[in-house]
């Protein structure tokens, strides 16, 4: 075999290329194309449901993301799953906000189909090189509490005016810890 080799090498080296002779003694080998695994048309109802079985989603959960499920394939036109882009997603936003939903439910509504899709994707029922759900919630608004500083002094001498009427000895101190720690009932 070595030999062989070495030959067709120097064969070759010499500026012979024709067809190695010694290669017509092996079987030729027959390569069988497999066809290509096409995946399967999956509808957003079939996704939620297959995501719901596996993660034993069920009540309420699941039945807001079956809502939200409805909402998009009712704006997009469609329940094919492989079709939905991201441009779909924005448009779906969008459109919700114009309609005066607040962006703290527009983006509940891609933060419950967000998980599905990653979850597709990683049981082989999609491919998408990107979740069209990622990175598209709208950010809300923080609503503050307001400061939470100590009591102001009139609190405070509320608090402690009515302190020692209480019967219970740690209804009696406990104002006078917290007005002293900064902490707020």
């Amino acid at each position: 075999m070595k030999l062989d080799f070495a030959r067709e090498m120097a064969r070759r080296a010499g500026g012979d290329w024709t067809p190695d002779k010694t290669a017509e003694r092996f079987p030729t080998v027959h390569t069988v194309k497999t066809p290509e695994a096409t995946p399967q048309r999956i509808t957003v109802p079939a996704l939620v449901a297959a995501w719901a079985a596996e993660t034993r989603a069920d009540g309420k959960a699941l039945y807001d993301r079956e809502r939200t499920a409805k909402l998009l394939t009712d704006f997009v036109g469609h329940d094919d799953v492989a079709r939905i882009t991201a441009d779909d997603v924005v448009r779906w936003k969008e459109v919700r906000l114009g309609l005066g939903r607040s962006p703290k439910t527009v983006a509940n509504d891609i933060g419950e189909l967000r998980p599905i899709w990653s979850w597709g994707k990683a049981n082989r029922k999609l491919s998408f090189v990107e979740n069209p759900f990622a990175g598209l919630a709208p950010r809300s608004r923080k609503r503050s509490r307001g400061p939470r500083g100590p009591y102001t002094d009139d609190e405070a001498s509320k608090l402690l005016v009515a302190a020692p009427a209480e019967k219970s000895a740690s209804l009696r101190w406990l104002p006078w810890v917290l007005c002293f720690s900064g902490a707020r009932l």
